[in-house]
């Protein structure tokens, strides 16, 4: 081996968390470049129609008349898409790579704060970055779950430092851009009434930030209103109880008959209140100081009750649990297992809509599957408040 060599392989083993922050945003950048020109049914039959729709009433000025059924902020940004000289599939992939990258940041920064180690947080943002959903989601799918999924992990990371007010801004932008941030609404709801340490004024701050990030809208003349009915058109919109996610629903109900929807999902939606509920209590009466690791199993937990209970859930909509879960896995190896089961879960779902060739998946083996890892998240992360602290002396009574 010459010198030089010698000197790079030195120089290799005393810089691995370069070496894996350099080398894994080195291959997520040519797996979205090599991606880039796949047209999903979402974007032929939707985000390019609404990109020449907004391009031809005038750009901005087309806000007063809102195309499609996303909020104003994400037609805002197709709106300043008009004004470059891309293509439109293009622009589209490119906003939401690049809240992948703010995604995989965020997560490499959070197991830095729990860990103190940068070889981890490297790898976790590697992960992160290169992991087969996330990818999916933004390089080929063209969606932005991305977007409101950064925000709310924001969030989360706020909320745990003690910065509420940052906390509540940065859930209220999660919410400007897609209904799907209130996965994580509970877990605030929840701490509100645990830490008592943020008035519930702060949630206003949710409103005000949808309001905010409508001006482009509401400048041109679309009414304050308008920015939440939105939201209530595309609840309105569902008639089916499954979309296409294997949760409880799909495992009950096969058919897709509309008279099912309109008998079960206010049971449905009130089923996952009361579970929620339930976990609250449960947690409640745990009075021990959280650690990172505690919060954020929590904050996993609700999320994923939030989602697997509701009726008319999208294939895309378990992306946020899924990002904790693996945030989890840095901080509890025993996570490992649910993570992996969550990742085959999802990536079958969004197999039977990106690639129709496909065999007609087996869904209710598949939500069956969802349910037992659900049950075994319950489990695991509720009897993590059940263990008494551990004495250094076990022979001795704590003292009073």
């Amino acid at each position: 081996m010459t010198k030089v060599e010698d000197r790079f392989w030195t120089w290799i083993n005393r810089h691995w968390t370069v070496v894996i922050l350099l080398a894994s945003t080195l291959i997520a950048f040519l797996v979205r470049f090599y991606m880039r020109g796949f047209h999903s049914r979402d974007m032929q039959e939707f985000l390019i129609l609404w990109y020449e729709e907004i391009k031809s009433q005038g750009g901005l000025s087309s806000l007063v008349n809102p195309v499609g059924d996303y909020n104003i902020p994400y037609q805002t940004v197709i709106a300043l898409f008009t004004c470059l000289p891309f293509k439109p599939i293009y622009l589209y992939k490119l906003f939401s790579c690049l809240f992948d990258w703010l995604l995989a940041s965020l997560i490499g920064l959070t197991v830095y704060r729990a860990s103190d180690d940068k070889f981890r947080a490297a790898v976790a943002y590697g992960c992160t970055l290169n992991m087969p959903i996330v990818v999916f989601n933004s390089s080929l799918w063209g969606q932005c779950d991305s977007v409101y999924s950064f925000f709310c992990l924001l969030a989360l990371y706020l909320l745990w430092r003690r910065k509420n007010t940052w906390a509540f801004i940065a859930l209220g932008a999660a919410f400007a851009f897609k209904l799907q941030a209130v996965f994580v609404l509970p877990f605030f709801l929840f701490l509100y009434v645990k830490r008592r340490d943020f008035s519930f004024l702060q949630f206003l701050w949710i409103p005000a930030m949808m309001i905010i990030l409508s001006l482009g809208g509401i400048l041109q003349g679309f009414s304050i209103p308008e920015v939440f009915g939105i939201y209530q058109h595309q609840v309105a919109t569902s008639t089916k109880m499954n979309m296409g996610y294997p949760g409880f629903w799909h495992f009950m109900i096969q058919a897709e008959d509309f008279d099912y929807y309109l008998n079960l999902f206010r049971y449905g939606i009130l089923l996952t209140v009361f579970v929620l509920m339930l976990i609250m209590i449960r947690l409640f009466r745990n009075r021990a100081e959280w650690s990172i690791q505690s919060f954020f199993k929590v904050a996993f937990l609700m999320t994923y009750t939030a989602v697997i209970f509701q009726p008319s859930m999208h294939e895309r909509y378990g992306y946020l649990y899924l990002i904790l879960a693996l945030l989890l896995c840095f901080m509890d190896r025993k996570m490992i297992p649910v993570f992996l089961v969550l990742l085959a879960l999802d990536l079958s779902s969004y197999s039977a809509f990106l690639f129709p060739l496909n065999p007609e998946l087996p869904w209710r083996e598949l939500s069956l599957l969802n349910c037992a890892c659900y049950a075994w998240s319950c489990y695991y992360v509720l009897r993590h408040f059940e263990e008494p602290p551990k004495l250094r002396n076990p022979g001795h009574s704590p003292a009073c």
